[in-house]
Protein backbone atom coordinates (compact mmCIF):
# COMPACT_ATOMS: atom_id res chain seq x y z
CA UNK A 1 0.00 0.00 0.00
CA UNK A 2 1.43 3.36 -1.03
CA UNK A 3 1.59 6.03 1.60
CA UNK A 4 3.13 9.44 2.20
CA UNK A 5 6.26 9.17 4.33
CA UNK A 6 5.29 9.55 8.02
CA UNK A 7 6.61 12.57 9.91
CA UNK A 8 8.44 10.31 12.37
CA UNK A 9 9.64 7.76 9.81
CA UNK A 10 12.88 5.93 10.66
CA UNK A 11 14.69 3.28 8.61
CA UNK A 12 14.23 -0.28 9.78
CA UNK A 13 17.01 -2.08 11.64
CA UNK A 14 17.28 -4.48 8.72
CA UNK A 15 17.93 -1.55 6.35
CA UNK A 16 20.61 -0.15 8.66
CA UNK A 17 22.22 -3.58 9.00
CA UNK A 18 22.28 -3.99 5.23
CA UNK A 19 23.98 -0.61 4.86
CA UNK A 20 26.55 -1.57 7.50
CA UNK A 21 27.23 -4.84 5.70
CA UNK A 22 28.03 -2.74 2.64
CA UNK A 23 30.59 -0.68 4.55
CA UNK A 24 28.40 2.34 5.30
CA UNK A 25 28.63 3.38 8.97
CA UNK A 26 25.35 3.42 10.90
CA UNK A 27 26.01 7.03 12.01
CA UNK A 28 26.33 8.13 8.39
CA UNK A 29 23.05 6.46 7.46
CA UNK A 30 21.21 7.93 10.43
CA UNK A 31 22.56 11.37 9.58
CA UNK A 32 20.69 11.09 6.25
CA UNK A 33 17.24 10.43 7.77
CA UNK A 34 16.11 14.01 8.40
CA UNK A 35 17.07 15.25 4.94
CA UNK A 36 15.44 12.20 3.34
CA UNK A 37 12.19 12.67 5.30
CA UNK A 38 11.94 16.39 4.59
CA UNK A 39 12.60 15.85 0.88
CA UNK A 40 9.76 13.32 0.55
CA UNK A 41 7.36 15.09 2.91
CA UNK A 42 7.58 18.27 0.85
CA UNK A 43 6.77 16.34 -2.32
CA UNK A 44 3.85 14.49 -0.70
CA UNK A 45 4.51 11.54 -2.98
CA UNK A 46 3.04 8.19 -2.04
CA UNK A 47 5.38 5.21 -2.07
CA UNK A 48 5.16 1.62 -0.91
CA UNK A 49 8.83 0.96 0.02
CA UNK A 50 10.42 3.83 1.95
CA UNK A 51 13.23 1.61 3.26
CA UNK A 52 14.28 0.66 -0.28
CA UNK A 53 14.18 4.29 -1.34
CA UNK A 54 16.23 5.24 1.72
CA UNK A 55 18.73 2.48 1.00
CA UNK A 56 19.32 3.85 -2.52
CA UNK A 57 19.56 7.41 -1.21
CA UNK A 58 22.18 6.52 1.43
CA UNK A 59 24.26 4.48 -1.02
CA UNK A 60 24.24 7.42 -3.43
CA UNK A 61 25.25 9.86 -0.65
CA UNK A 62 27.96 7.49 0.59
CA UNK A 63 29.50 7.24 -2.87
CA UNK A 64 29.44 11.02 -3.17
CA UNK A 65 31.00 11.27 0.29
CA UNK A 66 33.79 8.82 -0.64
CA UNK A 67 34.64 10.86 -3.76
CA UNK A 68 34.81 14.02 -1.66
CA UNK A 69 37.04 12.29 0.90
CA UNK A 70 39.34 11.08 -1.87
CA UNK A 71 39.55 14.64 -3.15
CA UNK A 72 40.12 15.97 0.37
CA UNK A 73 36.94 18.04 0.33
CA UNK A 74 34.48 16.13 2.50
CA UNK A 75 33.02 17.86 5.52
CA UNK A 76 31.61 15.16 7.74
CA UNK A 77 30.98 14.17 11.32
CA UNK A 78 33.28 11.75 13.04
CA UNK A 79 32.17 8.11 12.82
CA UNK A 80 32.89 5.44 15.41
CA UNK A 81 34.60 3.36 12.70
CA UNK A 82 36.82 6.22 11.45
CA UNK A 83 40.46 5.37 10.78
CA UNK A 84 43.25 7.84 9.97
CA UNK A 85 44.94 7.59 6.62
CA UNK A 86 48.21 5.66 6.52
CA UNK A 87 49.87 9.00 5.59
CA UNK A 88 48.94 10.34 9.03
CA UNK A 89 50.81 7.47 10.68
CA UNK A 90 53.76 8.05 8.33
CA UNK A 91 53.95 11.71 9.40
CA UNK A 92 53.85 10.74 13.07
CA UNK A 93 56.50 8.06 12.58
CA UNK A 94 58.80 10.57 10.87
CA UNK A 95 58.41 12.72 13.99
CA UNK A 96 59.59 9.88 16.22
CA UNK A 97 56.13 8.80 17.40
CA UNK A 98 55.47 5.10 17.12
CA UNK A 99 52.48 3.83 15.16
CA UNK A 100 51.54 1.72 18.17
CA UNK A 101 51.34 4.81 20.41
CA UNK A 102 49.26 6.64 17.78
CA UNK A 103 46.85 3.71 17.48
CA UNK A 104 46.45 3.67 21.27
CA UNK A 105 45.22 7.28 21.09
CA UNK A 106 42.60 6.53 18.43
CA UNK A 107 39.67 5.31 20.62
CA UNK A 108 39.77 8.40 22.85
CA UNK A 109 40.11 10.71 19.84
CA UNK A 110 37.16 9.14 18.02
CA UNK A 111 34.94 9.04 21.12
CA UNK A 112 35.60 12.72 21.86
CA UNK A 113 34.68 13.86 18.35
CA UNK A 114 31.72 11.50 17.98
CA UNK A 115 30.31 12.91 21.21
CA UNK A 116 30.88 16.51 20.09
CA UNK A 117 29.30 15.96 16.68
CA UNK A 118 31.53 18.52 14.94
CA UNK A 119 31.79 18.55 11.16
CA UNK A 120 35.24 18.73 9.60
CA UNK A 121 37.29 17.85 6.56
CA UNK A 122 40.54 17.76 8.54
CA UNK A 123 40.15 14.74 10.81
CA UNK A 124 43.58 13.39 9.88
CA UNK A 125 45.25 16.69 10.74
CA UNK A 126 43.36 16.88 14.02
CA UNK A 127 44.40 13.31 14.82
CA UNK A 128 48.06 14.14 14.15
CA UNK A 129 47.82 17.18 16.45
CA UNK A 130 46.13 15.12 19.17
CA UNK A 131 48.77 12.38 19.03
CA UNK A 132 51.62 14.94 19.06
CA UNK A 133 50.10 16.62 22.11
CA UNK A 134 49.74 13.28 23.92
CA UNK A 135 53.30 12.29 22.96
CA UNK A 136 54.75 15.57 24.27
CA UNK A 137 52.73 15.24 27.45
CA UNK A 138 54.04 11.70 27.90
CA UNK A 139 57.63 12.87 27.34
CA UNK A 140 57.25 15.65 29.92
CA UNK A 141 55.87 13.25 32.51
CA UNK A 142 58.71 10.82 31.83
CA UNK A 143 61.36 13.53 32.28
CA UNK A 144 59.85 14.95 35.49
CA UNK A 145 61.79 13.74 38.50
CA UNK A 146 59.75 11.55 40.78
CA UNK A 147 59.31 12.43 44.43
CA UNK A 148 60.55 9.52 46.52
CA UNK A 149 59.79 10.64 50.09
CA UNK A 150 56.59 9.62 51.80
CA UNK A 151 54.32 12.26 53.29
CA UNK A 152 55.52 11.29 56.77
CA UNK A 153 59.14 11.74 55.72
CA UNK A 154 58.38 15.14 54.25
CA UNK A 155 56.53 16.30 57.36
CA UNK A 156 59.24 15.14 59.76
CA UNK A 157 62.19 16.24 57.60
CA UNK A 158 64.40 18.64 59.55
CA UNK A 159 67.32 18.72 57.12
CA UNK A 160 66.60 22.34 56.36
CA UNK A 161 67.30 23.21 59.99
CA UNK A 162 70.59 21.34 59.93
CA UNK A 163 71.65 23.17 56.76
CA UNK A 164 71.13 26.54 58.43
CA UNK A 165 73.28 25.48 61.39
CA UNK A 166 76.04 24.29 59.04
CA UNK A 167 76.00 27.61 57.18
CA UNK A 168 75.92 29.57 60.48
CA UNK A 169 78.80 27.47 61.81
CA UNK A 170 80.85 28.09 58.65
CA UNK A 171 80.24 31.83 58.84
CA UNK A 172 81.40 31.95 62.47
CA UNK A 173 84.61 30.09 61.67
Amino acid sequence: MKQIIPIDWQPSDVTLQLLEQNGIPREFALAQVLEFRIYWQERAIRHHAWNSKFLKHVIHEWRRHEVQVAQGQAMHVMFSTWQPLERAFDILTRNGITKEFAQQQLPEFVLYWVDRGDISNTWNTRFIQHVRYRWQNRQQIASTPTHRNSLTQDLTDRSWANTDKVIEHEQNN
